[in-house]
């Protein structure tokens, strides 16, 4: 189904890196981040001091007024120190606050091009903007030199609601000693910044110091003409200290100075308008409109200048403006750019209609906008084509860099822009449609589907399959990382299936994981029984392990390992995908959620695996980088699986601990999640043994579980769920969920927890005393389990293990059952069973045998028969709590304590090294015990059998077991005689218990004589 119409744009994948984002082959520094120079500034030594002073403190905030000096101030004083570091102009733009920290990575990356480049403010972070910018602050510094700073210019600029101030305000914090933030602002700090002051991370140079000394006005004056004494205090008592309207007098002061004193200084901006029309009136009318037409732009450069002011002189003009220090800075570049000053910019545009007709303006602007437009500066070039009303050429500016912007973290700004759009455009193409609703995600979930249910109808009446898809895609992730109600989500799941039934051609191989990714999601999660799902996994990790760009390829295989693999098994192909994908792990391009999505993702998995040490690595790395980047759902998720895994594995300590982190973070508004912490909450009760408190919890996380409209979820909390209601004595409940869960499997497809709800059919009847129903299902449990579905068995904690034990007890499905138990690395809830898989296996009646693992420990040319003599030892002493001096004593009678000791640690370290099993023996409180959980030895079977088991249990140990005398074919010693004859006893009696009854029954069957 190949598209029947052209699209006239193509978006790529979210996080595809745009073209000359950051790469090297990127154009030049734009001018926001270039430094003033400088020709013939004063240095005020006077002021460079008191800066020195103040740089003892983090931040500092110049205030003043405009044309006080202050930007050239701070250039000269960096300049006079040598400093360097990065000089940010900023602008109404800035306000999106993920405009300045793309700015802002984009210096950073100029001033340390090895370094990876800092990350931008995507979505994600918004919501912890101060953890994210204290972060991102933290690294910026680190990588500037000593006595390095970040100037902020013309902070005013910002808006007063913009998330900026946040971010700043978390700066405060992350500045390290010998470097500094300058923020250079008209306005005094806002409250919200006067807490640094009081904290001692913020220093003022106000507005008062900034005015010029009697000595400064001089020197400025001395610099252009010989003025008498009396002129140059009459000029600073006109100028009150301003340097703008000393400047501006110094121009009238040609011949004459001015007498008149009268001039109010009530308006500063009023002063400088008085002067600058006196300034402006004298210059010719040529060079008045080459001024004008050149304040159409903020920053130009002298190529710029020229084509939007159509005079070749315009260069010139702005360069002698420069140099006569007439409120023209000219930027540090390879090329040359000027910006004026912000308040002979204003007095210049106030100009314009004045002297320009308005045919005249819209025409130079238009001028303006394409040379903004071919320079890259797409921010000034749509600003310039939406003033001058030319909707279809800023409709196309939209379309041309939406996806770069997007894919920067600047989504605010393209809302905005297509927001500003008239209704007839953006309401009318469904690509700015799309781009607005994709926008509009990070702020109204419902609002954002609204916009992209509408392109999705706008591009299905024009036939464009390829925007029909893309809308579609972004529809279901967006309910994916919303996951709140999937119910809604169903019928975009099949919309896009149709769409992608006859394998249509996209423009790239991003864009085709990006969809068929999308609804990998929406199947898993809504539709695990839609027709597609073989096909759409098979193209996704077919294309995953192509060669493409890295991110595309981690989220088509977070769609495989997270929702495909946890909630439908496939093992296999979880391992296929991590396989390939755990490379891309390290790589630098990798964006943060991705990354620690990817630990989490596989984490979750392998506990599913009950991969145990590695399982514990990435859920950890999970939540470190979750914690680390503010990624507070990856981290919640970490924590849970955490949780779970140690509560599987009856760790309570470790379990109670992450539930805990996890509490920390949760958001309990949020349906999911709630669910995620009920069902920790309660498995930890469940395998601490409160069951009442477990099935509690359990039952009220099936509420949220079933309302976002998911079957996995609704299965899972089934599963979760009836252990807890067989522990607590509820078996009919348990019974009847069970039922439901495999009914609802069927229906749906989903049979990942069937062996599970089998096993707890097994389990009630087993309580229930119907032990003939409970081997039967037992049976069938274990074989649908062995595809793998098994692992979830876990999941009903006690009964996981108790009903093992039963199969193997009873001989069912021993193989398997021994695999899932060596898999589990299971603990033996019943030490008497000779036929649990135990990890290790000691035969000490007749032949002395060790098995590890099932098979048969041979040793080398040498027996360690000392070492081995230490292990019979502690078996004949009764296995627990043999005291080590009583082992040093029997084996060591002739070594000294201390050396004594030595041997003995030695030796069970080489125990446990020869048996493969760091838990086999322990040493703790000078008492040396096997583990009863790990270890199974003949001896001790038989020997606790009488305080343990039921005389006819007993009898069946006894002579199942007794295969001749405690170590009969190893060298006599002492301690070996007292086990021995206890276990002849043992034995003779059992035999004696069994003879004789048999006897009574020969004699009474026997005829009388």
């Amino acid at each position: 189904m190949a598209t029947s119409r052209k699209s006239r744009i193509v978006p790529l994948s979210r996080t595809t890196k745009p073209d000359g984002a950051g790469s090297e082959h990127s154009v030049t520094q734009p001018a926001k981040l270039s430094r003033p120079r400088l020709f013939d500034a004063l240095s005020r030594e006077r002021l460079f001091h008191r800066l020195d002073e103040l740089r003892q403190h983090p931040v500092v905030w110049i205030a003043g007024p405009p044309g006080a000096g202050k930007t050239t101030l701070v250039a000269s004083f960096l300049e006079a120190r040598k400093h360097h570091g990065i000089w940010y102009q900023l602008d109404a733009g800035d306000s999106d606050v993920s405009t300045f920290f793309f700015y802002l990575s984009e210096a950073a990356k100029a001033l340390a091009p090895r370094k990876s480049a800092l990350p931008l403010l995507m979505p994600e972070y918004l919501f912890e903007l101060p953890a994210f910018a204290r972060r991102y602050f933290r690294e910026l510094f680190a990588r500037l030199p000593q006595r390095a700073t970040l100037v902020l210019d013309n902070f005013q600029e910002i808006a007063n609601d913009s998330l900026f101030h946040q971010a700043i305000l978390a700066a405060f914090s992350e500045i390290p000693a010998g470097r500094n933030l300058v923020i250079i602002s008209r306005a005094e700090p806002r409250d919200d910044y006067t807490r640094g002051i009081a904290s001692g991370e913020l220093a003022q140079l106000r507005s008062a110091e900034l005015r010029l000394s009697l000595e400064e006005t001089r020197a400025i004056s001395d610099a252009r003409y010989k003025l008498t004494d009396s002129v140059v205090r009459d000029l600073h008592d006109s100028s009150d200290g301003w340097a703008a309207g000393l400047v501006l007098m110094l121009e009238r002061t040609d011949v004459e100075a001015p007498d008149d004193k009268k001039i109010g200084l009530a308006s500063r901006e009023a002063v400088f308008d008085y002067f600058a029309s006196i300034f402006f009136n004298h210059v010719p009318r040529g060079a008045q409109q080459t001024m004008v037409l050149s304040a159409l732009v903020p920053t130009l450069t002298a190529a710029m200048s020229s084509e939007i002011t159509g005079d070749d002189n315009a260069a010139q003009l702005l360069e002698d403006l420069y140099r006569r220090q007439l409120f023209v800075q000219r930027l540090h570049g390879t090329e040359p750019a000027y910006r004026f000053h912000s308040l002979f910019l204003a007095f210049l545009q106030t100009k314009a209609p004045e002297i320009l007709s308005p045919a005249e303006i819209d025409s130079a602007r238009l001028r303006a906008a394409r040379a903004m437009d071919s320079a890259g500066d797409v921010d000034q070039a749509f600003a310039l084509y939406a003033a001058s009303e030319q909707w279809a050429t800023a409709a196309r500016i939209v379309l041309q860099h939406a996806q770069r912007l997007f894919a920067e973290g600047r989504w605010k700004t393209l809302m905005v822009w297509i927001e500003r759009l008239p209704a007839d455009i953006s309401q009318t193409d469904p690509w700015l449609s799309y781009w607005l609703g994709v926008s509009q995600f990070q702020i109204d979930q419902e609002v954002s589907r609204a916009t992209l249910t509408r392109a999705f109808e706008q591009f299905e009446s024009l036939g464009d399959d390829l925007g029909q898809m893309l809308t579609a895609a972004s529809i279901l992730t967006g309910y994916y990382f919303e996951y709140k109600n999937w119910e809604n989500a169903e019928p975009w799941v099949f919309k896009l299936g149709r769409l992608l039934e006859n394998h249509p051609t996209f423009p790239s191989r991003e864009l085709e994981l990006t969809v068929y990714s999308a609804l990998l999601y929406g199947i898993a999660i809504r539709r695990p029984d839609h027709p597609m799902l073989p096909e759409c996994i098979e193209r996704t990790v077919a294309l995953i392990e192509q060669d493409l760009e890295t991110n595309a390829r981690m989220l088509g295989g977070l769609a495989i390992t997270g929702p495909v693999c946890c909630m439908l098994g496939a093992f296999e192909l979880f391992y296929r995908v991590r396989k390939t994908l755990n490379p891309l792990a390290n790589a630098e391009n990798l964006t943060e959620l991705n990354r620690a999505a990817w630990h989490m993702t596989n984490g979750a998995k392998l506990c599913m695996n009950a991969d145990h040490e590695i399982t514990y690595e990435e859920l950890e790395q999970g939540a470190r980088l979750g914690a680390q980047f503010n990624l507070r759902q990856v981290e919640f998720l970490s924590h849970f699986f955490i949780s779970l895994h140690a509560a599987c594995y009856f760790d309570l300590e470790r379990s109670k601990q992450a539930m805990q982190a996890l509490q920390r973070v949760v958001n309990t508004s949020h349906p999911l999640e709630r669910a995620h912490q009920l069902w920790c909450e309660g498995m930890y009760e469940t395998a601490a043994g409160n069951f009442a408190k477990g099935v509690e919890r359990l039952r009220a996380a099936q509420v949220f579980a079933e309302s976002i409209g998911s079957p996995a979820h609704k299965l899972v909390g089934y599963v979760m769920q009836s252990g807890p209601l067989v522990l607590a004595g509820n078996l009919r409940e348990a019974h009847v969920l069970a039922e439901d869960g495999l009914r609802f499997a069927r229906e749906r497809k989903v049979h990942t927890w069937d062996a599970c709800f089998v096993l707890i059919q097994a389990w009630v009847k087993h309580e229930q005393g119907d032990h003939e129903s409970a081997r039967n299902l037992l049976e069938r449990a274990i074989e649908i389990g062995e595809d793998g579905s098994h692992h979830y068995f876990r999941w009903l904690l006690q009964g996981c293990r108790k009903m093992l034990a039963v199969a193997l007890r009873h001989h069912i499905r021993s193989e398997s059952v021994a695999q899932m138990v060596r898999h589990f690395r299971y603990g033996s809830p019943d030490p008497m069973l000779e036929t649990w898989p135990w990890p290790v296996k000691i035969r000490t009646l007749g032949n002395f045998e060790i098995e590890v693992d099932g098979k048969p420990l041979r040793f080398g040319r040498k027996t360690p028969k000392r070492l081995l003599s230490v292990l019979q030892y502690v078996i004949a002493m009764g296995g627990r709590d043999v005291a080590q001096h009583k082992i040093t004593d029997a084996l060591w009678p002739d070594a000294d304590g201390d050396e004594s000791y030595r041997r003995l640690v030695l030796s069970l370290h080489r125990l446990r090294q020869l048996l493969g099993d760091a838990e086999a023996i322990t040493l703790s409180g000078g008492k040396v015990s096997l583990n009863a959980e790990r270890v199974w030895v003949d001896a001790l079977c038989m020997s606790s059998a009488r305080e343990r088991c039921d005389a006819a249990e007993l009898r069946c140990i006894a002579v199942s077991v007794f295969r001749g005398e405690f170590l009969e074919n190893e060298a006599e010693e002492p301690w070996m005689f007292p086990m021995r004859a206890q276990l002849r006893r043992l034995h003779a009696d059992a035999i004696r218990d069994m003879v004789i009854p048999a006897e009574s029954e020969i004699k009474k069957k026997a005829p009388s004589l």
